[in-house]
């Protein structure tokens, strides 16, 4: 009697073991699931972007990021570090931070677009990001603005605040990739609702006396069935405008950025979707 006991219990916990095992087995993931990016920057000294991607939590493979490239481009982007961002029960969400070399400048003229990346790894596999959007420009300092202070939250939502330094007129705004921000994002200047697919909407031309305040502010919402929800947004918003001379400049009104909060059950059907 006792052995028999014996053995179903040990065919219960090895049936047990190998079940873990198997549900374990189906939920790793072959390679890390990397967001869709939308990024817009100035380019500056010391560049960097960030990657956010999905690797497993437990496996016995490392997949690091050891250096990405841009093709096309002689240009390797080096991990400077990388951080988790929110952990799940078979997953982790991450971010890598790159930086740029030095000899990135020579090769930007005015701006430089790109869609692809090739990520390699440190086990030696290599995986190729498609379909992102990334630009990095070169902006002129000279614009009749002096910066008082701005910031952002975990809400998705921030604020900039700057002043006019001489008589100024803005005629517009230029912003990136229109057809693929979601409709969305609410950006604000002085209280007044700004329309962020329409560069020259009524609200401009607007004109501003020298020592005039700028109080942008922006926020990103999303329905639950939105998936652009799930991308990665660090833009600039420009203000289109010309100095009490006639002369046109181009500056930042606002830096937008949004990152997202995936839970447990959407990262279930992230991965679902990714190993279709």
């Amino acid at each position: 009697m006792n052995k028999t006991i014996l053995s179903v219990g040990i065919v219960v916990v090895i049936t047990s073991l190998l079940g873990n095992y198997l549900f374990f087995a189906k939920n790793q993931l072959d390679e890390p699931i990397f967001l869709q990016h939308y990024y817009e920057r100035p380019f500056m000294e010391e560049m960097t972007i960030d990657l956010h991607y999905i690797k497993n939590r437990y496996s016995d493979r490392e997949m690091d990021i050891a250096w990405v490239t841009i093709p096309g481009l002689d240009v390797m982007l080096i991990p400077e570090y990388e951080y988790t961002i929110q952990a799940y029960t078979h997953y982790e969400y991450k971010v890598v931070r790159l930086s740029f070399p030095d000899e990135i400048e020579t090769k930007i003229d005015d701006r430089l677009e790109f869609d692809e990346l090739t990520v390699f790894f440190t086990d030696g596999e290599t995986k190729t990001l498609r379909d992102n959007k990334l630009i990095l420009y070169k902006q002129e300092d000279e614009a009749p603005f002096e910066w008082m202070g701005g910031g952002g939250s975990s809400d998705n939502d921030g604020f900039q605040r700057i002043k006019a330094e001489e008589n100024i007129t803005l005629i517009g705004l230029q912003t990136p990739y229109k057809e693929e921000l979601p409709s969305t994002i609410s950006l604000t200047l002085n209280d007044e609702q700004l329309n962020l697919k329409d560069p020259e909407q009524d609200f401009f031309p607007i004109s501003f006396a020298k020592g005039d305040d700028l109080s942008l502010t922006y926020r990103f919402s999303f329905d639950d069935n939105d998936m652009n929800r799930l991308n990665v947004y660090n833009l600039d918003i420009n203000f289109l405008g010309k100095n009490e001379n006639g002369e046109h400049f181009v500056k930042t009104a606002v830096p937008i950025f949004y990152q997202p909060y995936i839970s447990e059950k959407e990262m279930r059907d992230l991965v679902r979707e990714a190993k279709k």
